[in-house]
This record gives structure tokens, sequence and C-alpha cells, in this order.
């Protein structure tokens, strides 16, 4: 710039020749030509200019070389509105500052967008005066277009990432890029559909859908109109295009915050990298007064691709939801196939279960039938826990699977599973040994009914694949859990079997002892141990024998002991007869109810569905009904839920019946009004225990016959007649082996043989049925010294 001064005739500006010129503006000038920082000197009235090299590339090329030495004015016109002010307070003495200030200069042909952060100072002449402007200037332009550039990108990023439906991507990241209407005025996303030959409008900004400018459908196999936008040819070859003289073929388009219309927009495809065709396409239009360069290229490339990958996150997420849809239809089906399962199988196991009991009770029948009857239940118990762990494992699958947590006597209840495995391991002949390692508290809190299951589960197949030998039950804490332990001395696992045993539905070993069961023991059994926060584990050899364990925290608790001396049948009730409605669509699971219910006493009145039960109701005025709950014409659920909406009928009992075992239909009983449930196949005792609760019964028992009491239960020292000493010392030699069953059939005997015993047999045979084998070897013991 130096040589260009010098090669200036200043004679013909303002300031006339250098000679002339005074010592500050010489000053100033020589600082302005040494320094490479973007400096500019406005001098005199009329504000000629002088600048540096640094400064040349703000003048553009419009304005540079003329400019140098020229009146401000002429050459800043376009901003001169927003010079004057600032001018005015330097040429006041007052020196200023601004930072990223918006100017719009023509510098390059066209009405620029850029951002300066300069500061005037005031250049004093020999009399002190205020005779020229000096600038330092730094363009700020591509930083501040730089930063609103990727707050866009962290936008989209932000806020398409809350969007769940394809739609919704496309309509945030629309809204989200009107914030930028600065580098894009107006925009238009379409969508593909699966062969990319329609595109539909998905989202717009700045533009109104359905304009000629923006379609809401096109049909890109015949998009290739002059005037259109090129996006067949887009989705084709998937790179981007360029359209031009857009206010010829549209219009007069947005421009954002400027007044010109774009003449230039950029079609992008939207697609992922490696994917052939887009998702979609973005036209985009160019702001009128930024050139459209490289920079302005990527930064529209990456919004493309952000909204490609919003659209790819989106179509994932609804494919999830569509598959979690159909696995969720899926169970919902499989569950409702289990429960009319349930229900199909269940309704007449209700009516084998049901009159085996009845039956079993009749007083004319003989010995032989009445095993007979035993041997039909027992079968019928066996189906109906095989049923049972279908709908466990379907539970468990579908994490539908509960814990009910009660307070239980722990000793009674280890000695009830063992003896229990004992009598089956004394049918193949092999012994079964119960251990206590540790002391145990006399009760626990936990799921009494599922540990059963796992323990029963574990000590069952010890037994099953065991032909000679033990199996041995330990329990006893460790490391301040309990650990339960089964040990056989079978046939043991391969190694590479020990993860197959616990899939469902399979049986590791020998073909001979694959004949019982469902294989879905081991996999149940896991899934609760695992529900109760513990892990079943396995070591075995193959020939030898296996070790199965687990670990569980069981809570102890306290228990106030309560007695129970055996009780006979009950024949009746005391006090007013009272009535009861059975209501069921079957009459063989009617028939199993009033034949239990009407020997005692009871006024049994059937009904056949829902509405019947209602009109019956009415006119019965019933104590107590029993609901089933699946049912034709009306169901159960509807029928108690208008029961419970009769003041005719307010306060009678109402007991859920029903062969479903979900707990859905336990809770929607419960919440339409039913107090109680009682599932089929119905079992006597629960249906009398029901009876007892909601009807405040007390029972009359055959003579002889003991109720339960909270006395203590008879000892040695109480007055009975003892049997004679080889009695007593084949009876402590059964205790000693654990052998209840024994027990139980001896004291049978002893009172056929002397009814004196009686008392002695009553009370033995009362420890027996409670598991309480060491008090009865403590007992018999006693008597022996």
């Amino acid at each position: 710039m130096g040589a260009l001064m010098r090669s200036l005739d200043w004679s013909k500006t303002p300031l006339g020749p250098v000679s002339s010129w005074p010592q500050s503006l010489r000053t100033a000038v020589s600082i302005l030509l040494a320094s490479r920082f973007p400096m500019l000197i406005h001098w005199g009235p009329e504000l000629v200019q002088f600048y540096n090299d640094g400064f040349r590339p703000i003048l553009g090329d419009l304005k540079h070389p003329g400019a140098l030495g020229q009146p401000a004015y002429p050459w800043w016109t376009e901003i001169w509105d927003v010079l004057t002010p600032m001018f005015e307070r330097v040429l006041a003495g007052e020196g200023t500052w601004y930072e990223n200030q918006l100017i719009l200069p023509n510098r390059n042909g066209y009405i620029e967008e850029t951002y300066f952060t300069f500061s005037h100072s005031p250049i004093r002449d020999e009399s002190g005066r205020v005779a020229g402007i000096f600038q330092a200037v730094t363009e700020t332009t591509e930083r501040v277009i730089d930063e609103r550039r990727l707050r866009t990108l962290h936008d989209l990023v932000t806020n398409t990432a809350t969007a769940q439906l394809t739609e919704e991507a496309c309509r945030i990241a629309t809204e989200t890029l009107s914030q930028n209407a600065a580098d894009i005025p107006f925009a238009l996303l379409y969508l593909l559909d699966e062969n990319g030959a329609q595109a539909r409008l998905a989202g717009t900004t700045g533009l109104e859908a359905g304009t000629p400018a923006s379609p809401l459908a096109i049909d890109l196999n015949t998009h290739e109109e002059p005037g259109m936008w090129p996006l067949a040819r887009v989705a084709r070859t998937g790179q981007i295009e360029q359209a031009d003289n857009l206010v010829a073929q549209f219009g007069s388009l947005p421009g954002g915050p400027w007044p010109e219309s774009p003449s230039t927009a950029l079609v992008l495809p939207v697609a992922q990298p490696g994917v052939t065709l887009p998702a979609g396409l973005l036209v985009v239009g160019i702001s009128p007064r930024r050139a459209l360069n490289d920079t302005y290229r990527r930064f529209l490339s990456l919004v493309a691709g952000q909204i490609a990958t919003a659209i790819a996150n989106t179509r994932a997420l609804e494919m999830e939801r569509k598959r979690a849809e159909a696995l969720a239809e899926l169970d919902r089906a499989k569950s409702q196939f289990l429960a009319n399962m349930s229900h199909e199988l269940r309704t007449p196991l209700n009516g084998i279960l049901g009159y085996a009991q009845i039956l079993k009770k009749g007083k004319t029948i003989t010995e032989h039938q009445k095993n007979g009857l035993s041997i039909i239940y027992q079968c019928g118990e066996h189906l109906l826990n095989l049923i049972n762990d279908v709908l466990d494992i379907s539970k468990i699958e579908a994490r539908k699977m509960e814990l009910y947590a009660k307070n239980f006597h722990f000793p009674e209840f280890l000695e009830g599973i063992a003896e229990i495995c004992r009598i089956r391991a004394e049918q193949k002949g092999i012994e079964l040994i119960y251990e206590t390692l540790t002391p145990i508290p006399k009760a626990i809190r936990a799921d009494e009914k599922r540990l059963r299951q796992i323990l029963i589960n574990l000590l069952g197949n010890a037994v099953k694949f065991t032909e000679q030998g033990y199996v041995t039950f330990k329990v006893g804490y460790h490391q301040e859990r309990f650990r339960f332990q089964v040990e056989d001395t079978g046939i043991g696992i391969a190694p590479e079997k020990l993860e197959e045993i616990f899939l469902p539905f399979q049986q590791v070993g020998e073909k001979s002892r694959e004949t019982e069961g469902t294989g879905l023991g081991l996999t149940i059994s896991r899934q609760l141990v695992e529900l109760m926060g513990g892990e079943l584990k396995v070591e075995s050899t193959l020939g030898k024998g296996s070790i199965f364990w687990l670990d569980l925290d069981l809570p102890e608790v306290e228990w106030t002991d309560v007695s129970y001396i055996e009780e006979n049948n009950i024949i009746g009730f005391k006090g007013s007869k009272r009535k009861v409605l059975v209501v069921d669509d079957k009459w063989a699971n009617r028939s199993v109810l009033v034949n239990m219910l009407e020997p005692l006493g009871f006024e049994v009145l059937e009904a056949t569905d829902g509405l019947d039960s209602l009109n019956k109701a009415c006119q019965f005025k019933p104590d107590i009904i029993f609901m089933d709950l699946v049912m034709p014409v009306m169901d159960g659920f509807e029928a108690t839920r208008r029961l419970r909406m009769m003041p005719e009928l307010e306060g009678v009992v109402v007991i859920a019946i029903s062969a479903s075992v979900f707990d859905f239909d336990h809770q929607q009983s419960r919440e339409v009004g039913c107090d109680s449930f009682l599932p089929k196949p119905v079992r006597e005792a629960e249906l009398l225990e029901k009876l007892q609760i909601y009807l405040g019964l007390e029972w009359v028992y055959e003579e002889n016959s003991y109720r339960h009491t909270t006395n203590a239960p008879v000892t040695a020292q109480d007055p009975l007649v003892i049997p004679p000493t080889q009695e007593v010392s084949a009876l402590l030699d059964l205790a000693m082996r654990g052998d209840l069953k024994g027990i139980i059939q001896e004291t049978t005997r002893l009172e056929e043989l002397n009814r004196q015993w009686v008392p002695f047999a009553i009370h033995l045979r009362q420890l027996a049925k409670g598991f309480k084998g060491k008090q009865i070897r403590e007992f018999l013991k006693n008597l022996k010294v």
C-alpha cells in the first residue's frame, strides 16, 4: 500500500499534495502503513480514506483501490446510516468500541452479511482539534456465522433426539431450521417411499405447503419438467444439485431476515453414509447475502446428514415398537391360550378331584375303594401340577410372576418337605437324610409356596435319578444367608450338559427316567430362585452324583405356637341354617360344591350364569355366593358388579371361583367386589376355610374328634396309657429313620388293638402329621427311660 500511496497524485484529492499535510496526518499514516493489523483513517471534513494492506480484503474488489484518497460517503452509501452516528461520536472527541457488529456492505457486487469488531479513536491535529478518525478493525464474519451454524447443528441433534415418530422428526427438524433463517431462508423436507418413486412433503419452513414451489407430493418417475426442483435426479444419483434463477421459476421467495429473494437453492439427499436410496430430499434456499462457498455447502450437507440420522433413529424406534407390539400381542395370545387351557383342563379336574374328596367320606366305602380314590386324587393332583408348571414358566417368561411373602414355621416347613420326599425315596429303596448344619430360626418370612416348590423339585429330581445310595438335604447358614443343599449319589450329569438341564422342556438323563414331568422343573426353580434374589448352582460328576445348592436372604420373624390336634370329619355347624348360592355354567362344577355343602346342613341353590344368579339371589337372599367368573350370557365379573349396586343384596359375601390362575383375574375379581378367590379344582379344606372365615362358623365334628386349640400338646407326663415297651421301641425305630408315614400307620394299628391307647395314638399322629420328627423322638425316648 505504501507504493500505491506514493504513486497517487494527492494534489487531485481534497487533501492536496503530501507536502501540505500536517505532521499529525503524516504520523498517523506512517503508523497505519507500518502495521499488519487492518487499519483505516478518515481525515478532514470529507473523511478522506487511508488504509493499509491488512484492510484491503475488507474493501473487496468493488472498493479497492478506488476508495484510497477519496471521501468516505460515495464508497459506503449502503451503510452510511450506520456509520454516521459512529463518526459523529468520534469527531466529538469520544473513542468507541464495537464487537461483532453487523455491517451490510456491498463489496463484491451484492449486499453482504458481515461482522466486525473495531474501535474508533479521534486523531487531533496540531491545534488540538479532532481532524480525523483512526479505526482498527478485525473481521469476525466467519466466526460469527460458524458459531450460528454450529448452534443449528447442535439444536438439530438435541431436538430431533426427542422424536418418536418419523413425521415428528421431520416437523422438529424444519422447526429447528427456521431458527436460522439467515442461513436457511426456506427449506422443504420430502420423504421418499420404499421404492423411491414418490416424494411426500413432510416438513417446511419459510414456505407454505402446497404452493408451486412446495408441492405436497411428487411422482419422481415423471418429475423432470423444467422449472421444478431436480428431486428425481438427486434421488437417483445421490448427488447434491444446485437450482438457479429461482425468481424466474417461482417468483419472489422468502429471504429470511433479508428483503432480497434467494436466487439459488441446493437439493440434497437425506441419506446416511453407505445407503443407496435416500430416506428423503432436502431443498434449501441459499441466503441472498452470503456466498455459496464450500463452507456453506458443508454446513448444509451436515444438516441433511443429521436429519437422515434422526429419520433413521425414529424408523428404528418405530420398528422396535412394532416388534414390541407384535411380541406383546403374541404374549397376550399366549396368555389367553394358557388361560383358556388352564380353564378347560381345570374344569374337568374340578369334578374328578371334587368327587374323589366327597366319595372318600362315604360311610360304606371299603378300604380298597378308599385306596382307589386316593390314587385317583393323587393322579389328578399330579396332572394339576403339570398344568401349573406350564403356567408358571409362561408367567416367568412374561415377567408376570410375583412372590407373596408370609410368616411360617420354618422347622415344620423343612421337616414336611423332607418327609414328602422321604416317602418317595423309600419306595425306591434309597435313604433320604435331612440335616440342619446350623441352628435355624423358628419362623421366617418368604413365599412359602414357591420355596417349597423349589426344594421339592430339587429333592424330587435327586430321588428320581438315584438308584442306590442316598439323598441328603442340608440346611444352614452360609455367609449370613440360608443355604439349601441337595446331594445325591445318582447318575450324575456330564459337564457339557450342566447348562442344558436348566432349559425348558429338557430332561437330561437316561431315557428310562424321562417318563415323568414336563422338563420345566429346573427351569422354573432357577427362575424362582433368581426372583428371590439368589442363584441356583450345580456341581456334578458323571456316574457319582450331583450337588445342587442355593443361598437366599430369608428374614427371621417372631412366631406364636399354636398346636393342632387332629380334626375328624366336619359333620355340620352350630347356629342357624345358612344359605349358599352356587353359580356355574357347568353342572359338574355345581354338583361338586352342592355335594360338599348339603351334607353339612347348608341350604344350597344353583344358578347357571351371571344373569340367573342375580334373579335367584334377589329371591333366595343367600348368605354367601360362590361365583364362577367365566360363563355365557353374563360372566361373573359383570354379575358381581351389578350385584354390588343392588341395595337388597348389600352385605352378601361373594367368593370368586374360577379355573383361571392368573393374577389379573384375581385382581379384577377384587375390583368388581368379590370378597375372596377360590381356585379350581376346589379343595374341600379351602372351601370350608372360606365359609368359616366369612360366615363366622363353628364346626361340629364327628364323635371323638379334636379341634385346633392354643393349649400345649399332650406330653408323656399326662395320664396316657402307654403301649408295651416293644411297641414304643418299634415307634422309636421308625422315628429315628424319619419314617413319619410308618408312624401314622402304626398309630392306626394301635387304636385298633386297644381303645385305651387311642389318646396316645392321637397325640403321636398329631406330631407326625405336623412333621415334628424331633419332638416324636424325644417323646418316645422319655417313655423308654
